[in-house]
């Protein structure tokens, strides 16, 4: 039987987390995350929609200061779209470039 040096880890499906103007929310579910001792072993996909206008502007930068600071603690793709697609086009959008490389994701929202 074959010796190994370091232990052989299973590979997750990749998580994809969509967010937008929510930040409260999107810091619930990343300190949930971090909680989760399997996040190891999946790649983490952040997709941010960019502001409908300027007042939700606000509230999409203190999302996406949220994901930064996560981003500083662990390894992800964040994604920061510039103009807003919308929840259903920026979700295919995101899932169908993941899936270019995966064969399988998990798909988290920002919400409660």
């Amino acid at each position: 039987m074959p010796s190994y040096s370091t232990p052989i880890r299973p590979r997750f499906s990749p998580i994809v987390i969509f967010v937008y103007n929510r930040s409260e929310h999107t810091a619930r579910l990343l300190n949930s995350l971090r909680d989760c001792e399997e996040l190891t072993h999946s790649e983490i996909y952040v997709f941010c929609d960019g502001p409908k206008n300027m007042q939700d502007k606000l509230q999409v930068d203190k999302v996406r200061e949220v994901i930064s600071d996560f981003a500083k603690t662990r390894d992800c793709a964040v994604k920061l779209r510039p103009s807003n697609l919308g929840l259903a086009a920026s979700i295919i959008s995101g899932v169908t470039e993941v899936l270019r490389n995966h064969n399988s994701v998990v798909v988290l929202e920002d919400l409660i």
